[in-house]
């Protein structure tokens, strides 16, 4: 506490004592104002003591000043240090990032909007009119909204964890979850996708908790070309390629990206996580690459977009995945309008859209009770 009234200047610690140095200061200023206005080599010697009394002090001053200064909050070491404590060679810095033309406008230009988000931020999307995603951002401000309010909800449930999100498109997720503290981790492999994550990320100033990783989850290490739908650049996928042809259609200007497996990156176990997976039919190759870090992490809360004709081709593998997730003590739900529906892991056939036959796809969370 400082008091900077005429009558004294008194700073105080946790011991609620006079720092030193200031009290000595203060006793000084008020022994010179008492000294004659002819000063003699006696009243020197007197000012000369008082200050080396005051000199002195020093050491004390700077160890009590230390302790006071302790006890300001500067918030906790998870949440100032994030990107001083893990780093990959896939890890590519927002801020180094251009603006890069794409196949959905002639001319680049940023388009921002004012999300609905609680707390709402800046997002960069494409035209709202050649794109499907940036559509329903544009109108709804905010993409999967439902599915985003319960990842947030599980990111608030728990306060040290951190948010994984696999098949980040232009960010809608990771920026949301970005927005409310939490360290983030996003695989986007499409330069047009992630050109504008970076543009978010870096108008919010979210630089210092968000870790982007251009490449795909796989189950072992692969070179693919990205295949683009027309009017959805979120619908991305990845389509497996040799060597010699990712040579060969690199120079005809197709994309070529790199994937790993999630194993491979040493991300954070010690700490709760949340994860969000949507590559496009590609999901069970990302899980199947990601089983010792599942086994490891303390998974809290993951949502997944399936599709019934996947599940159904791989029926073992599927099964064997979804054992391990309930071993960690998650439960699926289908997220319906409106309510979530329990699902059986043991029973495949119960996996599919509520109004099958017609949707392809559907989404299913697996959490824990408490959230």
């Amino acid at each position: 506490m400082v008091d900077t009234s005429q009558e004294h200047i008194h700073i105080q610690n946790n011991d609620t004592k006079p720092i030193p140095l200031l009290s000595a200061s203060a006793e000084i200023i008020k022994k010179a104002k008492t000294l004659p206005k002819k000063i003699t080599s006696k009243h020197a010697l007197f000012l000369f003591l008082f200050l080396l009394a005051g000199a002195m002090t020093l050491p004390a001053f700077l160890y009590e000043s230390k302790l006071y200064m302790s006890n300001f909050d500067y918030g906790s070491e998870s949440e100032n240090q994030n990107l001083k404590t893990w780093t990959s060679e896939h890890l590519l810095d927002c801020q180094t990032i251009a603006l890069v033309k794409d196949n959905t406008d002639s001319q680049r230009s940023s388009i921002f909007v004012t999300t609905t988000t609680d707390p709402s931020f800046e997002m960069s999307i494409y035209d709202p009119k050649s794109d499907y995603v940036s559509g329903f951002i544009h109108r709804d401000g905010c993409w999967e909204c439902d599915l985003l309010k319960k990842m947030l909800h599980a990111l608030s449930s728990y306060p040290d964890s951190y948010f994984l999100d696999i098949g980040g498109n232009i960010g809608m997720w990771t920026l949301a979850a970005a927005n409310v503290q939490k360290e983030t981790f996003t695989f986007e492999p499409l330069k047009e996708n992630y050109s504008r994550f970076c543009e978010s990320v870096n108008k919010n100033s979210f630089n210092d908790r968000v870790h982007l990783l251009t490449i795909a989850a796989t189950q072992t290490e692969q070179v693919f070309r990205l295949k683009i739908p027309r009017k959805n650049m979120g619908g991305t996928s990845v389509v497996p390629v040799t060597a010699d042809d990712a040579e060969k259609v690199s120079r005809d200007g197709v994309n070529i990206i790199k994937g790993v497996s999630i194993d491979s990156l040493n991300l954070p176990t010690d700490r709760p996580v949340v994860m969000k997976m949507d590559v496009e039919g590609h999901e069970l190759q990302a899980l199947l690459g990601a089983l010792e870090f599942m086994r490891e992490a303390d998974i809290v809360h993951l949502s997944i977009e399936h599709r019934t004709a996947k599940l159904q081709e791989q029926r073992d593998k599927w099964l064997a995945v979804f054992k391990l997730l309930s071993s960690k003590g998650l439960v699926p739900f289908r997220a319906d309008p409106g309510k979530d529906t329990e699902l059986d892991p043991n029973n495949l056939d119960e996996w599919k859209h509520f109004s099958h036959p017609r949707p392809r796809h559907f989404d299913v969370i697996w959490k824990r009770n408490k959230v």
